[in-house]
């Protein structure tokens, strides 16, 4: 054999183009071959598309939505969230161009993302969220004149609950939010370890008393307290946006005195250590901000409360309206709004609760116990009955 036999036994057959992918479109009339879109040959007067030569997937159109989005200043968040569900996309039709899916192959994908891992139904807020990313991506690649129509252009995205009247929505009353911090404060005095002592008080700490997202809280480090000694110590929190905006907001008299009390406990060594201790020593690039969520629902569970972090930021937003009525641009500020009318919701929900709340001294002047009940209700009693010793029944939102 040849030095070029040799050579062309070792490599192949020799092709002009790329090989074609499995599971690509056969090729008919009108499409190219070796692997070349059929937008390879088309007629330059029919077709205006006649730059675009080579097969773009659904994970390289990903891709390059997902770099514009960076490029516009989406945080990184978001973009992961978009990844998630255009990846599946990419891993449903991998080697399909994308101007080649059909409109079931869209509504598919559309079916998969709007249900649960485990094929549940979702929320319907969650639905129109995810529904949203994948109008967008279709929108983005007809604009980009990867495909000549928008496949999802008339598909109905589900309106989303109204904040106001949504009562799915978790928030906390003041006594349930007390009751937690008293939760989270016994450990002060159950461990030796002063991250052990102090990891779920500060959690809670900082929660009700600056009214941050739980992202901005597990990325807070010591070194963005500044004067703690001072009479006006403040505290620097990464807020969600595009560019991670900083936002300075003054330190409670009562959260700086835990910060203070934790510092002399030697909770943290060096300027970047996180504010609420982490659990482990493992070092991670970006801290993820479940640690904080697992807090609050380890001490919610304790205190025998509903909750998550989200409740704690509205019940702050709540008593703050409470106390300072007229502050509602200040409080805009401090939980990082861009509207005000966001904002607004949490007061309006409150006034909407505490309306309903005047059914308590409803009374129709007719007694409903029997009267023997009402004369001696612990009388002894034979076989099972009921005990009317219990303790009133906690107020329930």
């Amino acid at each position: 054999m040849t030095d070029e036999l040799h050579l062309r036994w070792l490599l192949g057959p020799v092709h002009s183009g790329p090989d074609k992918k499995p599971g690509a479109p056969a090729e008919g009339p009108g499409r190219g071959t070796g692997g070349i879109s059929s937008h390879a040959t088309p007629d330059s007067r029919t077709d205006p598309r006649t730059s675009r030569r080579f097969i773009v997937t659904p994970g390289a159109a990903a891709d390059r939505y997902l770099d514009e989005l960076g490029r516009n200043g989406r945080a990184a968040s978001t973009r992961h969230r978009y990844r998630i569900y255009l990846y599946l996309l990419a891993e449903m039709y991998p080697y399909v161009d994308v101007d080649d899916l059909t409109g079931e192959m869209w509504r598919k994908w559309v079916d998969r993302i709007c249900k649960g891992i485990r094929g549940q139904s979702l929320d319907v807020d969650t639905i129109s969220q995810r529904m949203g990313i994948a109008k967008s991506f279709s929108r983005w690649l007809h604009d980009e004149e990867l495909i000549p129509d928008d496949p999802l252009k008339r598909m109905k995205v589900p309106r989303r609950k109204d904040p106001i009247e949504n009562d799915a929505i978790v928030w906390v009353s003041t006594e349930e939010a007390q009751r937690m911090l008293e939760v989270a404060a016994r450990d002060i005095n159950l461990y030796t370890d002063p991250a052990d002592r102090f990891r779920k008080i500060l959690c809670l700490g900082l929660l009700a008393y600056t009214g941050s997202r739980r992202a901005a809280v597990a990325d807070a480090r010591i070194g963005d307290v500044e004067n703690l000694l001072g009479e006006k110590p403040t505290i620097t929190f990464r807020e969600k946006g595009g560019k991670r905006k900083l936002i300075k907001k003054p330190l409670n008299n009562n959260l700086a005195a835990l910060i203070r009390e934790a510092s002399l406990a030697g909770v943290w060594n060096e300027p970047n250590d996180y504010l609420v201790p982490p659990r482990s020593t493992t070092w991670a690039a970006k801290r993820d901000s479940k640690v904080i969520w697992h807090l609050v629902k380890e001490v919610a569970r304790d205190a025998g409360v509903t909750a998550h972090v989200h409740a704690l930021r509205a019940a702050f937003a709540v008593i703050f309206l409470e106390a300072k009525p007229d502050h509602l641009w200040q409080l805009q500020q401090l939980l990082g709004h861009s509207s005000q009318d966001t904002t607004r919701v949490y007061l309006r929900r409150a006034n909407r609760h505490k309306g309903m709340e005047a059914v308590l001294d409803l009374d129709w002047g007719v007694p409903l116990t029997a009267t023997t009940f009402q004369g001696n209700p612990l009388t002894e009693k034979e076989g099972f009955e009921p005990s009317f010793e219990a303790s009133e029944a906690g107020e329930t939102e």
